[in-house]
C-alpha cells in the first residue's frame, strides 16, 4: 500500500469503494427480489389451493345434500316401506339392477339421466336394515359389493345411529379398496327404514385436483392433492403416472394441517425434494382431509436466480465502467499534483525559473498559484544571493588588490627609495680621500634607522603586534596617534576598560573596522577631527568613531561603488552585531557598531 502511487491508492480507495456499494446494493437487490417472489409464489400456492379447497368443499356439501334429497324422495319411501313388508333378500347382481328398474320405474330413469351428466356418483345405493340392497345406480356396471354385506350394515349402522348425512372415507376389507361414501337415512313416518349411499367416483375428484393444462399456474411443476387421515394420497400425483392409491405424504405440511393449522412453508416433499407449499385442513363434516398445494423450490426460484445472473452481469458491466471512469478521474485529478512533483525536483536542482500552468482554479489551482510565488521568490532570493556572492568576491579582490598596491606603493615610494639612496650613498662613500665620510656614515645609520621603523609601521599596518600582545585599546591607540601624525589631524581616543578576555577574532574584527573607518576619514572625509570611542557596556562593547569631514555620498554607496562601509558591515554581521551610519553633507559620519561579548 505505501508503495503505491496517489493516483494508484486513489484508484484502490474508490473501486473499494464502488466495489461494496455495488455488493451491497446488489445484495439488497437479489434479497429483496428473492423475497418478493417467495412471497409471491406462496401467494399464489394460497390462492389456488384456496380455490381447490372451496372446489372440493362445495362438491361434497352438494353431494351431501343430494343423497339426502334422494332419500327424501316419496317414492323411494314408499317403495322401500313395501320391500320392508314383503321380503327381505339379497338380489342377485344382475336381479337387483334389474329390479331397481322394476322397483323404481319412474326414479330409475331420472336418475340415470341425472348421474350419467354429473358423472361423479359410481353407485347409488339402497340398503335395508338387514344389509340387503338394491342398486339404484351403476355407473360402470360392475358390481363389487356382493362379498361386502357385513361392509353395507356397518354403513346403515352408522347412518341410522347420526340419523343425518355421512361422508365416509373407508376401506373395503376384502379387497381393500378405498370408497368415498355419502349416506343419507330415509325415514317413514319419523322411523330410519333404511340408507341411501352414493358411492363418489375417483375421477370426479381427481377432476377437481388435478389439472395438467398448466392453467392453474402451478407451472411445471406444481401441483394440488389430498391427503387423507392416513397420510396417504387420494388424489393422483403429477409425479407418479396420475396413480396416487399408496402414496404416503408423512411431511411437515401434512402434519401441522392434521393439527388444524395451516399456512405456507418450505418443505422436502413426499419425493424428498425442496418445494414450497400451501396447506390447510379440509373443512368436510367427519372427513379428516387436509389440501396442500405445492412446487419445486427449484422452479419457483428460477426469477430469482435470473435476477442474480442480471445483477452480477449489470454489476460486472457497473464495474468496468466505474474502473475505466476512476482511472480517467485519478490522472485528470493527479496530472496537476504530478507536474508539481516534477516542477519541484526542477527547483531543487537549481532551476527557479520553472513555472506550472493552473489547470483549474481549485485547491490544486490555488496550490499551484502558490508554487509559482515561491518559485519567483526562490529566483529573486537566488538572483539577490548571487549578485551578493559576485559582490563579496568582488570585494575580496578588490581589498586584496588595494592592499597589493598600498604595500606596493609602500615599499616603493617608503623602503624602496630609502634602500635607493643609502645604495647610492654607499657607493659614493670613499674613506681614503673623503673627510666627509665618517659623517655620510652616520648618516646611512640614521638611514637605516627610519628604514626600520617604516617596515615596522608597514608591518603594524598590515597585522599590528601590539593588538595581541599589548590589547586592542593600547593597538587602536598607537593608531590613532599614528594617523594623528601621520596626515595632521586630531584624532582622539578613549575607552572604559574593554575586557581583556574578549575573544581574538572580535579584538581583530574591531581593530580592521576602526582601521577601515579611520583610512575612509583620510582618504575620502577631508576631516580636521576625528573621535574614535570603545566603550564596554552590559554585555556587549560598542565602538564608535565620529569625524567632522564633508559626509558619504548615499547614492555612491547605494551603488556598490564604496567597499569601504561594505566590509565593515559584513564583519559587524560575522559577530551578529549592529552598525548605523549617521551622516549628512559637510556634517560629518558617525559610525555606530554594536557587538555581543558572548
Amino acid at each position: 500500500m505505501t508503495k503505491l502511487s496517489f493516483s494508484g491508492k486513489l484508484i484502490l480507495v474508490i473501486l473499494l469503494a464502488c466495489t461494496g456499494a455495488i455488493a451491497i446494493v446488489g445484495s439488497y437487490s437479489f434479497y429483496t427480489a428473492k423475497s418478493s417472489i417467495m412471497t409471491r409464489t406462496f401467494e399464489q400456492l394460497t390462492s389456488v389451493r384456496t380455490i381447490k379447497q372451496r372446489q372440493v368443499e362445495q362438491f361434497f356439501n352438494d353431494r351431501l345434500r343430494e343423497t339426502t334429497m334422494f332419500a327424501s324422495n316419496n317414492i323411494l319411501r314408499q317403495t322401500t316401506n313395501t320391500l320392508l313388508q314383503e321380503t327381505t333378500k339379497t338380489f342377485p347382481e344382475n336381479e337387483m339392477h334389474k329390479s331397481s328398474g322394476d322397483l323404481f320405474p319412474q326414479i330409475h330413469l331420472n336418475l340415470q339421466e341425472y348421474l350419467d351428466d354429473g358423472a361423479y356418483c359410481q353407485k347409488l345405493i339402497l340398503v335395508l336394515p338387514d344389509g340387503t340392497y338394491v342398486q339404484l345406480y351403476n355407473q360402470d356396471q360392475v358390481n363389487d359389493l356382493i362379498e361386502n354385506i357385513q361392509f353395507l350394515e356397518e354403513i346403515y349402522i352408522q347412518t341410522s345411529q347420526n340419523r343425518n348425512g355421512l361422508i365416509r372415507d373407508l376401506q373395503q376389507p376384502l379387497t381393500e379398496t378405498r370408497r368415498l361414501i355419502i349416506s343419507a337415512p330415509v325415514f317413514n313416518q319419523g322411523e330410519i327404514q333404511a340408507a341411501l349411499l352414493m358411492e363418489i367416483a375417483n375421477p370426479a375428484i381427481d377432476k377437481l385436483m388435478f389439472d395438467k393444462s398448466g392453467l392453474q399456474g402451478l407451472g411445471k411443476t406444481g401441483e394440488t392433492f389430498l391427503v387423507g387421515s392416513d397420510l396417504l394420497m387420494r388424489t393422483p400425483s403429477r409425479f407418479q403416472n396420475q396413480q396416487a392409491p399408496n402414496t404416503i405424504v408423512n411431511t411437515e405440511a401434512t402434519q401441522l394441517a392434521m393439527a388444524g393449522d395451516h399456512g405456507t412453508k418450505v418443505i422436502t416433499d413426499y419425493r424428498g425434494v425442496e418445494v414450497l407449499s400451501s396447506f390447510s385442513k379440509l373443512n368436510i363434516p367427519d372427513l379428516e382431509w387436509v389440501i396442500c398445494a405445492e412446487i419445486d423450490l427449484k422452479e419457483a426460484t428460477i426469477p430469482v436466480y435470473r435476477i442474480r445472473n442480471n445483477i452480477l452481469l449489470v454489476s460486472a458491466g457497473t464495474g468496468i465502467f466505474v474502473l475505466i471512469l476512476i482511472t480517467l478521474f485519478s490522472k485528470m485529478l493527479t496530472r496537476p499534483i504530478v507536474n508539481l512533483m516534477k516542477a519541484t525536483d526542477e527547483i531543487g536542482s537549481g532551476k527557479f525559473n520553472t513555472r506550472v500552468m493552473p489547470e483549474s482554479s481549485d485547491e490544486i489551482g490555488k496550490l499551484t498559484l502558490a508554487f509559482n510565488r515561491m518559485a519567483r521568490q526562490l529566483q529573486q532570493n537566488s538572483d539577490a544571493l548571487k549578485n551578493e556572492k559576485q559582490q563579496r568576491i568582488r570585494s575580496v579582490l578588490d581589498g586584496q588588490e588595494i592592499e597589493r598596491q598600498r604595500l606596493s606603493r609602500e615599499l616603493h615610494d617608503g623602503l624602496g627609495q630609502s634602500l635607493i639612496a643609502i645604495k647610492l650613498r654607499l657607493e659614493s662613500l670613499d674613506f681614503d680621500s673623503d673627510p666627509k665620510a665618517e659623517e655620510m656614515l652616520s648618516n646611512l645609520r640614521q638611514s637605516f634607522n627610519m628604514i626600520i621603523d617604516e617596515v615596522r609601521r608597514i608591518s603594524n599596518n598590515l597585522m599590528p603586534a601590539a593588538l595581541h600582545e599589548f590589547g586592542l585599546e593600547n593597538a587602536l591607540r598607537n593608531h590613532c596617534e599614528e594617523i594623528s601624525v601621520q596626515n595632521q589631524m586630531s584624532v582622539r581616543f578613549n575607552s572604559n576598560g574593554i575586557p581583556v578576555t574578549m575573544n581574538r577574532k572580535t579584538k581583530t574584527y574591531l581593530y580592521r573596522i576602526a582601521q577601515e573607518a579611520l583610512n575612509n576619514v583620510v582618504k575620502h572625509a577631508k576631516a580636521s577631527q576625528v573621535k574614535v570611542s570603545l566603550l564596554k557596556e552590559a554585555g556587549s562593547v560598542q565602538l564608535v568613531i565620529e569625524d567632522n569631514g564633508r559626509g558619504i555620498d548615499q547614492e555612491k554607496e547605494c551603488k556598490g561603488k564604496g567597499n569601504g562601509l561594505y566590509n565593515m558591515r559584513e564583519r559587524v554581521n560575522l559577530l551578529r552585531g549592529t552598525m548605523d551610519v549617521k551622516t549628512a553633507s559637510e556634517k560629518g559620519t558617525t559610525i555606530s557598531i554594536h557587538l555581543p561579548l558572548n
